[in-house]
Formats: structure tokens, sequence, C-alpha cells
């Protein structure tokens, strides 16, 4: 089943709320419409901290967030009207639930567009619908009694930085602690159980399948077509401790106080879990069921309330959310409470950059720097987990990036003219495309970003051991390091029919290429997580891409290592 999605938006006078129309149209693999088949609409809330104030905070207790649902008509079509902008997601599912898909992103904050027009098309999506499978277990505790009514959530990678629950697809423990997830798309997915505040679970610290408190030690899970993955238990120990924190504003004035533990550097990038709190005093917090580890303590806040409607004059094209601020302490946490931490709130800054043209570049006087945008990401999981933040350059090569906090950040090119890439990025005379560039208050230094169009290609063909070719074979290429720490500067995909391969606009340099059968184990998830794919290297082929070169190669796939 594929699905079609336009979306619209439409503006009336600067003071009055943005609002837009997302529709689009279910078809099967025959392009017959599928008839009653039901589709969401959600969005999670850009900031991500959650706090519960003087109670427990419950499952859905995330202001900001949107969920809401349609079924396809007649025609196979589907409208939702009247929606502000934001950055949504559209999953859907047959009536019959043996297909689902979902798109990976709906922008409504375009980047560039200085003035939003009646009628404006944005985005157009497809989503192929795939058969499904599901997932069900028990939230248990260390005496393999119930926990009912945890929240449970299972998460799937939609974005190079982190991982996401599913469609907004959330589940609460019944009575017997037991819970399951259906409908969900063939792939690699993580679980975590929370205990929702409860205050006689205040010690039970979020936990990952099979029984993890460190996102680290998550394992993943992979649904295929048809499967149903049961007695998918885990149980949670009373191990959590808790944290004390207090926050200050440069200005005094008061704010929205919210806190969020975020593991720092973790091994697997997950969405970070819910923070359980309760209020202290006018300006204090009690953190509940943290557990040991190493974590980045952020404290924010909204510079104003994000309920209502969005009009053009509070609305950040930029970030596509009123500013988010945040200050942040690394803080270690053992098996003892954590007490008297304070943060002080700075204000949002600005950080300017510019744009020069490599010198081994050709016909660098005929670009126009004026036409070039640059996508930035999160190099770590912060509070504001939008995907992306874009900038415009201007004719000098200049950009800016505003409402910025304490973060680090990777680039690279968005519509960049054919053949024009990132060839490296430098920040107070250092190289720091691989690590990222850092924002911090009162650093004003100037970031460059380098670009050229001395690119290579890479065309090949994946074979089996029989040397036949691998029809649907999946590949990754790596950089060497350290620019495959950058997952920007990761190569994946799938070969065709007959097992070839192409890759285009290529930054020079050494390579490894891996290739493997076509088999659900090798995801993208899979393939684009270091640890996963670095133990398949012996297999690799080395390839060299040469400035202004087509490099062709064949490649063996690799056998599954257990």
């Amino acid at each position: 089943m594929t699905i079609c999605i336009f979306v619209g938006i439409s503006k009336a006078q600067s003071s009055e709320p943005f609002v837009g129309t997302i529709r689009g149209k279910a078809v099967d693999a025959q392009g017959s419409p599928v008839v009653g088949a039901r589709v969401i609409l959600s969005r999670e809330p850009t900031n991500v901290l959650t706090v519960a104030l003087n109670r427990p905070a419950a499952a859905n207790d995330v202001k900001h967030s949107v969920r809401v649902e349609t079924s396809t008509d007649a025609n196979g079509e589907f409208s939702f009207d009247q929606m502000p902008l934001y950055d949504y997601r559209v999953s859907i599912e047959s009536a019959d639930g043996q297909l689902s898909g979902m798109s990976a992103g709906l922008s409504f904050s375009p980047l560039g567009t200085p003035e939003l027009k009646n009628n404006f098309f944005i985005d157009f999506r497809t989503v192929v619908l795939r058969g499904t499978g599901s997932i069900s277990g028990r939230a248990l505790d260390e005496n393999d009694k119930p926990i009912k009514h945890a929240l449970v959530e299972v998460l799937t990678r939609l974005s190079s930085v982190a991982s996401f629950p599913v469609g907004g697809l959330t589940r609460e423990t019944d009575d017997n602690g037991e819970f399951r997830f259906v409908g969900l798309a063939p792939g690699e997915y993580f679980l975590r159980i929370s205990p929702q505040g409860d205050p006689s679970r205040s010690h039970y610290p979020t936990t990952y399948y099979p029984g993890s408190t460190d996102p680290g030690g998550a394992s993943s899970l992979l649904v295929t077509t048809g499967n149903e993955l049961t007695q998918i238990n885990v149980r949670l120990a009373p191990v959590g401790v808790r944290v004390h924190a207090r926050i200050v504003t440069t200005t005094g004035s008061k704010v929205a106080r919210q806190f969020v533990l975020i593991p720092r550097n973790p091994a697997v990038p997950l969405k970070p879990a819910p923070t359980f709190a309760r209020s202290i005093g006018d300006d204090g917090l009690e953190l509940w069921g943290v557990a040991s580890g190493s974590y980045f303590l952020y404290g924010g806040a909204f510079r104003s309330p994000m309920s209502g409607s969005v009009t053009a004059n509070e609305f950040d094209l930029v970030n596509g959310l009123r500013a988010v601020e945040w200050s942040r302490t690394a803080i270690e946490v053992g098996s003892e409470d954590v007490k008297n931490v304070v943060l002080t709130l700075s204000a949002p800054f600005s950080l300017t950059g510019r744009v020069t043209v490599d010198t081994a570049a050709t016909d660098a006087d005929r670009l126009d720097l004026s036409g070039i945008k640059l996508r930035l990401e999160f190099a770590e999981i912060v509070p504001a987990m939008a995907r992306s933040i874009l900038a415009a350059v201007d004719t000098d090569g200049r950009f800016q990036l505003t409402h910025l906090s304490e973060a680090t950040l990777t680039l690279n090119a968005a519509d960049l003219p054919d053949g024009w890439y990132v060839s490296g990025v430098r920040q107070d005379g250092q190289d720091v495309t691989a690590n990222g560039i850092t924002a911090v208050p009162g650093n004003d230094s100037l970031p460059e970003v380098i670009i050229s169009n001395a690119s290579g290609s890479l065309a090949g063909t994946i074979l089996d051991r029989m040397d036949k070719p691998v029809s649907a074979g999946r590949f990754v290429l790596l950089p060497n390091l350290p620019a495959r720490r950058n997952p920007i500067f990761i190569s994946t995909g799938t070969s065709n029919g007959t097992g070839a391969f192409r890759i285009e606009t290529l930054p020079p340099g050494e390579y490894t290429l891996i290739a493997f059968p076509d088999d659900d184990k090798f995801t993208t998830t899979f393939l684009r997580n270091l640890n996963n794919v670095e133990p398949y290297e012996r297999y690799g082929q080395h390839v060299y891409i040469g400035a202004r070169q087509a490099t062709k190669v064949t490649v063996v796939a690799a056998p599954y290592i257990r």
C-alpha cells in the first residue's frame, strides 16, 4: 500500500495563526484505494522535558502534543484541516491490521520562505505500507509481581540522531502488567517501560528491554511480517535514587520550570525517557527513579507559554517552535541521592558563520552563495529534539543560527547545486567536520563551512558467495576515521534487481564498502550503527574515491555474524 500525502498551508494576516491542511490517498500495491484505513496524525512535543508538579505524572501528561485520527473514505482519501504550523508524523494502518506504514516527518516550517502564501504546498510524501508484526509482554517488579499502569514505549529510528516512539504509539500496562503493540511495520525496535511517577514506585527507574537502566544496554527487537514477538517481559528493580535541583534565571523572572536527565554519549541514541518529579518550594524539584550513570542535567523553560494558537509574530521559522532555552551541567549518579544542584538559565544566543569555497573547486565564480541553505543536526540528544535546523546563506556567504542553547551541532548541506558538497567544517582553527560545532553562550567563534564540487562517484554490484547478483542487497559505505563518527557521512542503500547500485557526490578519500544479503536483519538502523557494522568490516572492500572520478567495484555480501 502506498500513501501520497500533500501538505498545504494558508495564511491570512500576519497576526492570525498559520494553519494548513494535510491530505492524502491510500492505495494498495495494485493502485486500488484502501477504504476504512486508520490514519493517525501525531506530533511529539519538540521540548521533551516532562515534569509533574505536586502530583504524579500521567502517561500522556506531555504538553503541546498532537494526536488526531481519521479514516480513509470510499476513495481511499483522508484529510486533516486547520492544523497549526508544526512538524508532524502520519501513520496509517489498514482496517484488517495486516498493512501499515508511516511518514518520517511532515514539515510545516519551511526554511528560506520569508513569506508563506495562500495555498502554498510545502511538502509531499509517499509512505509504503508493508505486512506487519506485533510485540507483547509484561512489566514485572523484582518479585515478578505485575507493574500496573506503567508507560510502555516502542521506539524506532526516524532520524540519524535519535529513536522515537512509533507514530505516537504508547501503551499502558493492564492490571496484570501486560501490554501489546500490533500493526508494527517490519524493522528494528527498542522497548522501554517507565512507572509513570507512581509514588509507590518512585525508586523504579525507566528500564529498557531486556532489563537495562542504561540505554547502552538496550537490545533491539526485530519485527518481521506476520510474526508476533511474545513474552517480551521487562523486570524493573528499585535501584533508582532522587536528584534535587533548582533553576534560576539571569533576569529573575518566573519561568516554567522543567528538567530532564539525558545520558551522556549513549551507545544507543534513544529519545530521553520521561522525567518524573515533584515540586519543592517555589523553585525546586525532586526527580524520581534516577538510575546510576553519567548524565547531563538540563534545566529549561519556554520563553512564553505554548498553549493556544501560534501566530506569525510568535512562530520561529528557524527552529519550528517558540524559543526553548536551557542550561546543563554534567552530573554523576550513584547509589545515593544527589542534592543541591543549581542551574542558572541563560537567554538563547545567536551564532554567525560563513561559507567558503574549497581551493580544489572549479567554476566558483559562477556559484551564487545566496542560493545555498545549510542543515545542522544535533550531534547529541538535547531537550529540543527538532530533527534539524536550517539556515539561509547570504550573498557574502554569511549565515546565522538564532535561539540557540548550549549544544554540539554537526553540519551537512541542503539545497546545494548539483555536484557540490560540504568538504569540511572548521571552528577556532580546528577541523570539526566529524565532531561538530560547539555552541556555547559567550563564545563568538566563527564556524567556517567549506564547500567543493570536486566529488567522485561509486557504482557497483553486490554478489553472493556463488557470484550471483543479489537483488535488494544492502550496503553501507564507511569513510575512514574520524569522518565515520558523523552519521551524515555514512552512505547506505539497496541494490536493484540486478544487484547494481550507485552513489553520487562522494567526498574524495578512503572508504570501506560492506555489503549484506536481502534480509530483514539488516535494517537502515542496523547499518548506521557503527557497533553493528564494524565487526563486518573484515568482509568489506577498500574503496578509494578520487576527485571527479567514477569508481566501479564488485563486492560480495558478508555472512551474518551471530
